[in-house]
């Protein structure tokens, strides 16, 4: 089984605001960025299935990849900063590095400890429903980030260095073993684990 999961496109916002699950606009580069993606996969066409966020930087590239046919689901959205927070520049949140290293919730929103357990929750249900097919997914770093830390172990805190650039793509590998029934995250090899990021 192979899921790819890409990153969405350039974003028309400046690059020091948390957005989050704020639905902001693609920047005008979308048609020159989404081409070089789909170039970059064009050996793994078709897929089985598609999977998006549904906040329309994602789902537009979804469309663009693989036309109709787009299974969207909430559990595929970035991380909910709050009310409070999303649309606000990174230095104005005095509590950031408290809430990141410490997991407590900003107002109203998420710690990516709520993430990954939603993440978790939708690849766990996708593993056991469609064993051996080809997925593709549209998402965000954040989704991406901790994708990586359920499948290797990596602790929360570390996700970071992980620089998941616009387009980039995580390809997960997953095998199967005869004598499970179901596989989970702990029993998923990765033999190549490989984040691609374009420089667009």
């Amino acid at each position: 089984m192979d899921i790819l999961i890409v990153r969405h496109t350039r974003v028309n916002s400046p690059i020091d605001v948390l957005y989050g699950s704020h639905d902001v606009p693609l920047a005008d580069s979308f048609p020159e960025e989404a081409k070089l993606i789909k170039e970059k996969l064009k050996h793994w066409f078709p897929f089985d299935v598609v999977y998006s966020s549904p906040l329309s930087r994602t789902l537009k590239l979804a469309k663009y990849l693989q036309g109709g046919n787009i299974h969207i689901d909430d559990r595929l959205k970035e991380i909910n900063f709050g009310p409070e927070w999303e649309m606000k520049k990174w230095s104005e949140l005095p509590d950031f590095t408290d809430w990141f290293l410490n997991q407590s919730a900003p107002p109203k929103g998420e710690t990516y400890v709520d993430l990954t357990n939603r993440i978790k929750s939708f690849f766990d249900e996708l593993i056991a429903q469609r064993p051996g097919e080809k997925i593709l997914i549209t998402a965000h770093a954040g989704v991406i980030r901790c994708a990586i830390a359920l499948y290797t172990g990596l602790p929360l805190k570390n996700i970071f260095r992980f620089n998941v650039n616009y387009g980039g793509i995580l390809h997960l590998k997953v095998q199967e073993y005869p004598e499970e029934d179901r596989i989970l995250f702990p029993s998923i090899l990765i033999p190549n684990l490989t984040i691609n990021g374009f420089n667009l």
